[in-house]
């Protein structure tokens, strides 16, 4: 009979596997001789002991635990013997071992065959590791709000319950694809994380690298390359995995060659952190994509495991669910959904820590000991050998925890409320009786954001859905295959949605209440003459007129009754309208307690629904900008100057002999916020994308909001902002990014004082020094504040004053539309500069360009300026009274337009004010930063805009840049852009361009 080679192969194969098996393990037997066994020690019936093992691995680590505590013993497994070492001593001791000692990659690597599955690259070369401990941590705050967002969008796709009627789902396959793409929203991004194919791949992953190295480690060694690529499924997935990341890594690549490392609009996710650390060969797509995998692979069923037995535990133990419940709410209200907020969950916390305890595999801290090694008790381990702790057994002792075996949600929690025991019992902390995360330099780099992704997925399931068993069954049995833990693979969940409180509109109600109000102020202000009509009804129709020609009306006011006052009706209240020098005059000697900037504000943009009522009862940022800001600007300005370059470099990308068309304002936008933020926040974060957008958007949502809100009653007031506005989710974002900042200063003034070494000199500093009181130190108090600087330096200073983006926007627009200025204020700058250098005072000596931008102002500027609330009855020096309660106005674009203060107003003369100032005694008087009756765009007295030299130096710096740098010109055939009028509101047209051209220097 002829010899059958393909049939004897498998049966040759597996002789020889055993074979060598056999002698490696006979060698080891007698290496651990010294070492007691749980089992079998004998060369044959130790596999007896081996194959219980792969069913009852937990309960024979358990025994050996408790027979040998606080020394050694070793289990025998398939392919080689397993030491577990326990005790305090002894865990410190593996801690403590160096890389070269004892190799947690090594043990690792064995375990996957890491070589045959991943790559030898990644075990060699693991600097993925690095990223995960620093800038993945680092911007699980700055990149919540896309967290949180991906588990709603998730949980509404992947659980669709609805209110009385319940849904059953598998529990660990839903909970994997909500984590799946929830991860991978902060590794890749939209849209690639939602790609059904890309996150099946991701799922899947895991199972094929550990299903691959078994199969490799049935082989000898010089077989495992070929077996690794030919009978695993791991080089097929790695391959899906570059077809998906492929376009992803080369448009970073390509956008980095062509800008630099920080280019505009750079993703801030795993990508990105990746290819700023990698160099030479790990820019490899194919070894970004395996990099991408593998983090995948650490953290997708890790994190799944977790949170479905935190949800078994949840429909288990339904009386920790409204405790827990309470607790988010009361969380969330008071500071929304943040990174920080998720530390203030101690229940939820401790529940699921009580959870990770009773699911944590039997074995971490796994080791490869590389040269013999000698624990500090005596027992010696030869190099080969395989450590581990037995990690459940160390949670079930009653010794570690009072009835260890009983599942109690809230043992951590009740921890941590004794003395000195706040961060010990955190789920994230390290601990010698609670092993989940490992120990020391090897503990899991990643467990801040496992804990934070838990966490906000555990919270959201609270708060949106009830959850329980089937037929209220009990809890699934977990599975356990050798020292490895896994849910319950098929069990069902029932979710049914929560029932949400409604916000109902009514329309009709507040119309009425409305008429109501405006009959009885109509009644109390019938001595001051209307524009338009005053009666109960009509009045509503130039209401109407003055949200498109405000301006207008004001104007025929003022034409009118100068010097004395006027009313225009608004849709929700009147508003008096004062002119001349004696009652601006009166404004501005009148006590807070007599007319009011504050409450004026406040209820145009419903700042206690909006930004916090804090903001309006202790405004102390104010005297921030106004002093220590201001005081900064000569010792900041350098830093300033290098912001205008860079942020002109990235927005207006021009070259010589080529005109590039630029969107003004949008681009003003992000040039100014990025300035602005250069001294408020430094860099990195003054560049963040996000948060950049977030300080150009955050004006626009709490405007809006106001509006809004204002349409509803008072009762409802607070129900709406939550509900229907922006501003709470953009505070949360604010609060993410800023958090970091705030958190790092108040830590290292507890430890060196308030003038520590190398206290960065910026507003964050400056709020923190000034926080001094309880109330006003906490980081959700100062990122608001942090919002509402930018509120008001980006776009606006108070309420229409001088506005920073748009200021820019107008200058450039009237830079292109009088080309005849341009040369002079170059010539102005080129002397200036070139004599004294970029400086604070050098700038202040640039007149023409001061006068420029006055006068860009004087005519962009908005219908009224000064706005006040009337606290009690206020009488002008010219008899004209107001009841409290009443809004009072300066007419300003008015009075720029009066031909008695200027000089043919409605011409654009850039050097007007340079003119002016070269008259005897009138230098000071005409500087874009003076008061002055005659000219109100930072208004006047004490409640002028504090942050107006800042704005001014700003502007000026920018304006002398681009005069130096570029040429610019209107597209051909169009004249300076209209500004746009809403009610008595100016503001440049939005989508107009202008033509940019490098310089030839």
């Amino acid at each position: 009979m002829a010899f059958d080679t393909a049939a004897a192969l498998p049966f040759l194969t597996a002789l020889s596997v055993v074979y060598l098996a056999w002698k490696w393990f006979n060698s080891e037997t007698y290496k651990l001789r010294h070492i007691p066994t749980v089992g079998s020690s004998g060369v044959i019936s130790s596999y007896f002991t081996a194959l219980r093992f792969l069913r009852h691995g937990h309960e024979i680590i358990h025994e050996g635990y408790n027979k040998y505590y606080g020394t050694a013993f070793k289990v025998p497994t398939m392919s080689r013997y397993l030491i577990l070492v326990s005790g305090p001593q002894m865990v410190e001791d593996i801690r403590r071992a160096t890389d070269d000692q004892m190799s947690f990659e090594e043990a690792v690597a064995e375990t996957i065959q890491t070589d045959y599955t991943l790559g030898r690259r990644v075990r060699v070369d693991h600097y993925h590791v690095p990223i995960v401990r620093t800038p993945l941590t680092r911007n699980i705050a700055i990149r919540f709000s896309d967290i949180k967002d991906e588990i709603v969008t998730a949980f509404s796709e992947l659980v669709p319950a609805k209110e009385d009627e319940w849904v059953t789902l598998p529990a660990l396959a839903t909970i994997m694809k909500v984590v799946c793409r929830t991860s991978n929203r902060l590794f890749v991004g939209l849209p690639l994380c939602r790609d059904p194919d890309y996150r099946q791949l991701n799922e899947q992953f895991t199972i094929d690298v550990m299903v691959g190295a078994r199969i490799i480690n049935a082989f000898p060694k010089f077989l495992r390359p070929i077996v690794g690529q030919v009978l695993t499924k791991v080089p097929a997935s790695i391959k899906r995995a570059v077809n998906h990341l492929r376009p992803l890594i080369e448009e970073q690549l390509a956008q980095e060659e062509k800008y630099g490392k920080d280019w505009p609009d750079k993703p801030n996710n795993l990508i990105s952190w990746l290819l700023d650390e990698a160099k030479g060969p790990q820019r490899d797509i194919e070894d970004l994509a395996i990099r991408v995998l593998t983090i995948n692979f650490a953290a997708i069923h890790t994190t799944t495991n977790a949170l479905t037995m935190a949800l078994y535990n949840l429909a288990a133990y339904p009386e920790h669910a409204e405790p827990m419940r309470e607790e988010v709410r009361a969380v969330i209200e008071a500071e929304g959904w943040s990174k920080l907020s998720m530390t203030k969950m101690r229940k939820v916390d401790s529940f699921i820590k009580e959870t990770q305890r009773l699911g944590l595999g039997a074995v971490t801290l796994n080791r490869k000991v590389l040269q013999d090694f000698t624990f500090s008790n005596g027992i010696t381990v030869p190099a080969g050998s395989y450590l581990g702790v037995p990690t459940y057994a160390t949670h079930m002792d009653d010794q570690n925890y009072e009835t260890a075996h009983e599942f109690r949600g809230f043992r951590f929690a009740e921890m941590r409320d004794e003395e000195g025991e706040g961060l010990k019992h955190q789920f994230v902390a390290l601990n010698p009786t609670y092993l989940a995360f490992g120990a020391g330099r090897h503990a899991c780099p990643g467990r801040f954001f496992a804990a934070n992704e838990i966490k906000a997925m555990l919270a959201y399931i609270l708060l949106n859905y009830d959850v329980k068993f089937p037929n209220n069954g009990p809890r699934p049995e977990d599975l356990w295959i050798q020292a490895t833990i896994s849910p319950n693979r098929t069990a069902q969940v029932m979710f049914r949605k929560r029932k949400t409180a409604a916000c109902v509109l009514i329309g009709l109600l507040t119309s009425y209440l409305a008429s109501k109000w405006m009959s009885a102020a109509t009644h109390q202000l019938r001595h001051i003459p209307t524009i338009g009509s005053s009666g109960v009804i009509l009045s509503y129709f130039y209401a109407f007129k003055f949200i498109l020609w405000g301006h207008e009306m004001i104007q025929e006011g003022y034409s009118k009754y100068h010097g004395t006052a006027f009313k225009v009706p608004t849709l929700s209240r009147w508003l008096v309208m004062v002119s001349g020098p004696q009652m601006i005059d009166d404004i501005r000697r009148a006590t807070h307690d007599q007319l009011s900037f504050t409450e004026a504000v406040s209820e145009i943009v419903h700042t206690d629904y909006t930004i916090g009522p804090q903001i309006r009862l202790d405004p102390y940022h104010i005297g921030i900008v106004r002093t220590p800001l201001t005081k900064s600007l000569g010792a900041r300005f350098s830093d300033i100057k290098d912001e205008i370059v860079a942020a002109f470099r990235d927005f207006v990308p021009a070259r010589e002999n080529d005109w590039l068309s630029i969107p003004v304002l949008s681009t003003s936008m992000k040039i100014v916020s990025r300035t602005s933020n250069r001294l408020f926040v430094d860099v990195p974060l003054c560049r963040n994308l996000d948060f950049t957008k977030l300080a150009e958007d955050f004006t626009l949502d709490v405007i809006e909001g106001g509006l809004i809100i204002n349409l509803f009653p008072d009762f409802l007031k607070p129900l709406v902002n939550n509900i229907v506005t922006r501003v709470p989710r953009s505070i949360q974002r604010a609060i993410s990014h800023a958090s970091p900042l705030f958190q790092a200063q108040l830590e290292r003034e507890q430890e060196l004082g308030k003038d520590w070494p190398n206290r960065p000199n910026n507003l964050i500093t400056w709020l923190v020094q000034e926080a001094q009181d309880p109330s006003r130190r906490n980081v959700y108090d100062l990122a608001v504040r942090l919002l509402t600087v930018n509120f008001t330096a980006i776009h606006t200073t108070s309420v229409a004053s001088i506005v920073a983006s748009r200021a820019l926007t107008h200058m450039l627009y009237d830079l292109a539309a009088h080309p005849e200025y341009v040369q002079p204020m170059r010539e102005e700058v080129e002397k200036v500069l070139g004599h004294e250098g970029w400086t604070k005072s050098s700038v202040l000596k640039l007149r023409k360009l001061d006068s420029f931008i006055k006068e860009s102002q004087r005519l962009a500027i908005g219908g009224l300026q000064m706005n006040r609330k009337a606290l009690k009855d206020f009488t002008f020096s010219n008899g004209v009274t107001v009841p409290a309660g009443t809004h009072i106005a300066v007419a300003t674009y008015a009075a720029h337009m009066d031909e008695n203060i200027y000089e043919n107003p409605h011409e654009f003369q850039g050097f007007r004010f340079a003119e002016l100032r070269q008259g005897e005694g009138e230098d000071t008087k005409h500087q874009l930063v003076s008061l002055s009756p005659e000219y109100l765009t930072f208004g006047t007295g004490r409640h002028a805009c504090p942050g107006r030299f800042f704005a001014a130096t700003e502007l000026k710096t920018m304006l002398a840049y681009v005069l130096l740098t570029y040429d610019v010109k209107l597209p051909e055939g169009c004249s300076r852009p209209a500004n746009f009028w809403f009610q008595a509101t100016s503001s440049p047209n939005r989508k107009a361009h202008v033509l940019f051209k490098k310089r030839a220097l």
